[in-house]
């Protein structure tokens, strides 16, 4: 959306400054994006609107949780994330960890990661049944964003919609991302720092999955995903939204 070079870039960044000035109300699905616009264009008010998760969020039982191997399970684009499923990939066997993986999709990097040892491909599920396996069959859920340099933008400025949508499980997260990243952001604000992997060093992501395996870590992150998904009500997004597009309805007239 905000490109840095390429064909049209300037007509893009003129509309969009239109778009942004013009608009009676403005929401942005994060609040980097928000600083984003205010640094390229101007200082004008805006809300954040986060996106919205199915309607639904759960409470898994603590007991027998977590297990050994620590079963780690993934949901999302592959393509962006490859780097950070292949670090973490390598260091399962010695962490006493499995990976399970669902995506949309085929190519040559999803056929790699699924020869990987310890690498589960579970193929894709609508988000309901992914809630039901994940709860039933998962301990962690990793949360990746990409470090590659081309992507830095969109990773800083765009919130994850899979953060949201892991928040209902009621699972800890590890996150693995980089430290300019919306998923750090957020993170820091609301995980404890063993849940945070901000470099693809091998170490660092194993130091980070064999803290989750440790039953008190394990039920400390677990809290702090209750606590945090707040953020992340169905209900109060929508509420949100809805008082946005009142805002311009009235201010239209």
């Amino acid at each position: 959306m905000l490109p840095d070079r390429g064909w049209g870039r300037e007509t893009l960044y003129r509309e969009l400054r239109q778009i942004y000035h013009n608009a009676k109300e403005v929401g942005f699905i994060s609040t980097q994006l928000g600083e984003e616009f205010q640094r390229r264009y101007g200082t004008r008010s805006w809300e954040t609107i986060l996106p919205i998760p199915e309607e639904q969020s759960f409470d898994p039982a603590s007991s027998g949780r977590p297990q050994e191997p620590l079963r780690i399970g993934y949901f999302g684009d592959l393509l962006g994330n490859i780097k950070v499923l292949e670090k973490v990939s390598e260091v399962l066997e010695r962490c006493g960890a499995r990976l399970t993986f669902f995506s949309h999709g085929e190519s040559p990097e999803r056929q790699a990661l699924r020869g990987r040892r310890h690498v589960r491909d579970a193929g894709h599920a609508d988000i309901r049944d992914l809630a039901e396996f994940f709860t039933g069959n998962i301990d962690v859920t990793l949360i990746a964003q990409s470090f590659m340099a081309r992507h830095e933008n969109l990773v800083r400025t765009c919130f994850p919609s899979k953060l949201p949508e892991a928040c209902q499980f009621g699972l800890p997260l590890c996150v693995v991302a980089p430290s300019y990243g919306s998923a750090t952001s957020w993170a820091k604000e609301n995980l404890p720092s063993f849940c945070l992997c901000t470099d693809l060093e091998k170490n660092r992501i194993a130091e980070c999955i064999q803290q989750l395996k440790d039953k008190k870590r394990w039920a400390q992150a677990q809290q702090a995903v209750l606590t945090g998904r707040k953020d992340f009500s169905p209900k109060r997004i929508q509420d949100q939204l809805e008082k946005l597009l009142d805002k311009a309805v009235k201010n239209s007239r």
